[in-house]
């Protein structure tokens, strides 16, 4: 069995409205991966693989691919594969978060008791992709914790990801952290996760300041609320 498959699979509904240029790589490309020493070094140490290289397309042209590749385990820790992400640096349009490289740096999380991290993990290979230095806390993150590491580092968004009802109501306690500490103002809070698709009501009852559609939408978001933590200072 592809050991890849099983990831692909389940992000194919997150990735069915993608343009053109963003792909996540199929089972063979994956198989070929998990065979290379350097993938196979990346996935024990557990951090991503961004690099540029040229390639040539079916049609003959030269392409500048900007590719990043991340990890993905099961929720044991074993590894399971990598999720990843290429753009044609020659003819891609920058979204408004890559116009500036090194943007950040951002919080991104899994909230207390929720262990499924595809989606938080797309977001982040989406965000890296677009310049943003990510910080990835992982799965069962307490609000403390979130809110603890965008103080000491200077983040301005928190991304919160709840695949089920009940694991997203927690969230609201990290809306709670941020206003008992007066820090609403300064660092906004993004929301996302399968349950906000079919309640996007929950946005507001969790206390988000705002979601993504989809992981390529996620950059923008992020510049979005970035922007708006600039502009508004907590008393």
């Amino acid at each position: 069995m592809n050991p890849f498959s099983t990831p692909i699979a389940m992000a194919e509904p997150l990735l069915a409205n993608l343009p053109m240029g963003i792909h996540v790589y199929n089972g063979d490309t994956g198989d070929c991966l998990l065979a290379n020493q350097a993938v196979a070094e990346m996935l024990g140490k557990g951090k991503p693989l961004h690099y540029e290289e040229w390639v040539t397309d079916r049609d003959g042209r030269r392409l500048l691919i900007d590719t990043l590749k991340t990890p993905y385990y099961d929720p044991d820790g074993g590894p399971l594969g990598l999720v990843g992400i290429g753009r044609d640096l020659c003819s891609a349009e920058k979204g408004p978060a890559a116009d500036k490289a090194d943007n950040g740096p951002v919080i991104v999380g899994n909230i207390e008791d929720d262990y499924h991290s595809l989606g938080r993990k797309l977001v982040s290979v989406f965000l890296q992709s677009a310049g943003w230095q990510v910080i990835d806390l992982g799965n069962d993150v307490t609000a403390q914790e979130f809110v603890d590491k965008a103080v000491e580092t200077g983040a301005r968004v928190i991304g919160v990801s709840a695949m089920m009802y009940t694991t997203a109501e927690n969230i609201k306690r990290v809306r709670d952290e941020l206003d008992r500490r007066n820090l609403a103002g300064n660092i906004k809070l993004a929301v996302g996760g399968a349950v906000f698709k079919f309640r996007p009501e929950l946005v507001k009852e969790v206390g988000g300041d705002g979601t993504a559609a989809n992981g390529f939408e996620a950059p923008r978001l992020f510049a979005e609320l970035w922007e708006r933590s600039l502009k508004e200072v907590s008393p």
